[in-house]
């Protein structure tokens, strides 16, 4: 109900999980319907029955849902070029710091050969006594101190495109819930007599 009440707040938009819901419930009332139309009792039959699923919302959100509740790639056409964005994004920064990882200047600098994440950044895990030989930005450390988690500059620019690509595919997704939510303002009275 209230992603409902929200929905018809002017400017607002549902979240991914509201959409989610309002999604599953319509899927819920689908499976009513046709129990309703199997029933032999005709008074629970026209019980079950008595709810209209707004067809169009119901084709919407089938359209921009996956079955785990969020917004799949093909929502629109332009999310799907900003999430493949961020798919080769991230690759490019990975298969960067993992060859870094491996050559033989910061292989025997570092903690362990493989990249992580920290504070949003791919980094590589070096040895803290270590670090001055390392051009780049320190993001964390481990908490025994013997590991600072680095992000080499040659990196930087890698990690900034790469946030810049989420950044897009989020205004993207932001563009496909602004729309999810107009469909469910259109059918708001429809499902609150169901609710």
């Amino acid at each position: 109900r209230s992603a409902l009440e929200r929905s018809r707040i002017e400017n607002a938009v549902l979240e991914t999980d509201e959409l989610g819901a309002v999604h599953q419930f319509l899927n819920a009332a689908a499976e009513v319907e046709a129990c309703a139309a199997e029933a032999e009792n005709p008074l629970l039959g026209e019980y079950l029955g008595g709810f209209a699923r707004p067809e169009e919302l119901v084709r919407h959100l089938d359209r921009i849902m996956d079955p785990a509740g969020g917004i799949q790639d093909q929502a629109s056409p332009e999310l799907a070029a900003a999430r493949a964005g961020v798919r080769q994004a991230r690759d490019r920064v990975r298969s960067h710091l993992e060859e870094r990882a491996q050559s033989n200047a910061l292989r025997s600098l570092l903690q362990e050969g493989r990249v992580t994440l920290r504070q949003g950044r791919y980094v590589l895990p070096v040895k803290a006594e270590s670090q001055g030989r390392v051009k780049g930005v320190v993001h964390a450390a481990s908490g025994s101190g013997e590991t600072v988690f680095m992000e080499p500059l040659d990196a930087v620019s890698l990690n900034n495109a790469l946030e810049q690509a989420e950044n897009q595919a989020l205004r993207e997704e932001y563009k496909v819930r602004v729309l999810a939510t107009r469909a469910v303002a259109r059918a708001r009275e429809d499902l609150q007599g169901a609710v």
